[in-house]
């Protein structure tokens, strides 16, 4: 996913394990 995604829903990421996270 772009980067700009994480820096804008970095708090949604936390919630999202980095297995499901790295796939994407």
């Amino acid at each position: 996913m772009p980067a700009r995604y994480f820096l804008k829903h970095g708090t949604e990421l936390r919630l999202i394990p980095r297995d499901k996270v790295g796939s994407s």
